[in-house]
């Protein structure tokens, strides 16, 4: 699996500048490395890509760039909404796509990793659809 199959994930529902947005999403949650695994048949939630609030900076960093030129139907929370809740607005978009995020580790962490089994849901259907 490849870039490709990420970016077809990141629009099979939306249109437009919403596609870049959903890829930078999907990217900055661990898709890509997600993908590489399910492909080799060694996808667990154990090894599912984790990611958390530092680990989402980057992707608070490009939201924050393009703010002033998004046009899209995708609603950016005011800056410090999306400084304290990265991880939730993540969630609400992985959410429209069928993904779910669930907390790994121990509650201090607060590290997340996707569900795999909605993970491989949206492989399987990505997949057969492309076929």
């Amino acid at each position: 699996m490849d870039e490709i199959l990420l970016y077809e994930i990141a629009t099979e529902r939306v249109d437009g500048n919403d596609g870049t947005f959903y890829f930078e999403v999907l990217d900055a949650v661990g898709l890509p490395a997600a993908a590489d695994l399910y492909a080799k048949g060694d996808l667990t939630q154990d090894n599912a890509p984790r990611y958390s609030k530092d680990t989402l900076e980057p992707l608070r960093t490009w939201i924050e760039s393009v703010r002033h030129v998004k046009t899209s139907k995708v609603l950016i929370p005011p800056t410090a909404k999306l400084d304290t809740d990265i991880v939730r607005f993540v969630g609400f978009w992985l959410s429209n796509l069928g993904l779910k995020q669930k907390q790994v580790g121990n509650h201090d962490d607060k590290t997340y990793a996707l569900d795999i089994e909605s993970l491989k849901r949206l492989f399987d259907r990505t997949l057969r659809e492309g076929a």
